[in-house]
């Protein structure tokens, strides 16, 4: 009997220091998601706030501007600044990965709303650029190719990159007949080329063309030609 009830209790205090372990892992999740959780909300919060200055400095002195400016329009210091991105060329490459990233979600939006029509879907869809971008004056990435070669050319690769859902819109509105069959390959090239060129070259900057206008006008030619 005695044996009975000592077994009994070890496996009571062994249930007990299971359940006293689980409850003490779920503890340390919870802190550890709370405190790790915070720290990330609070790095991206700063990365993103350092974007947008970067992005007004762009608009304002081209990729001429410091870091030094960066960090006083801030308010910040310029040791804080090299904690998120290792120098002006990191923070470039991060750059064009916010522009294309967000391009890439508004695409996204546009392509699955289905209470437009699907010729305004892929005009819109070609064309779009982000409200917080239409300020940008795309014009001066030219200026990237000669000092930040490494930066230019992820641009590059961006601007070829995430096109499926765009081919899948084409095909459809070939299906549908809202648009003539064509080599969409072709049309990729085509299209790529002429914002690549824009890019590459000081031709909008020349022309006192701005980017949305350009691509506007781009988008415009290719979906209704040049004949009247």
């Amino acid at each position: 009997s005695n044996r009975r009830k000592t077994c009994f209790s070890s496996k009571n205090v062994y249930d007990s220091c299971k359940i006293n372990a689980k409850i003490c892992i779920d503890m340390l999740k919870s802190i550890y998601n709370k405190v790790f959780g915070r720290i990330f909300m609070d790095e991206q919060k700063n990365k993103d706030r350092i974007m947008q200055a970067a992005t007004d400095l762009f608009q304002e002195k081209g990729p001429k501007f410091t870091m030094d400016e960066l960090a006083s329009a801030l308010k910040m210091s310029k040791k804080t600044l090299y904690v998120y991105f290792t120098d002006k060329e990191d923070l470039f490459h991060h750059a064009v990965d916010h522009i294309f990233d967000s391009i890439t979600d508004a695409k996204s939006k546009i392509i699955t709303d289905e209470t437009i029509e699907l010729r305004e879907r892929i005009i819109e869809t070609l064309q779009v650029l982000p409200r917080q971008y239409q300020h940008i004056d795309f014009r001066q990435l030219y200026m990237l190719k000669d000092k930040y070669p490494r930066v230019y050319e992820h641009l590059s690769k961006r601007l070829e990159s995430n096109w499926e859902t765009t081919i899948e819109l084409l095909e459809k509105g070939q299906r549908e007949h809202v648009l003539r069959d064509f080599s969409i390959p072709v049309f990729k090239t085509i299209y790529e080329s002429t914002l690549e060129h824009f890019f590459e070259r000081d031709v909008l900057k020349a022309n006192h063309i701005s980017y949305p206008d350009a691509l506007r006008e781009v988008v415009e030619i290719i979906m209704n030609g040049i004949s009247e």
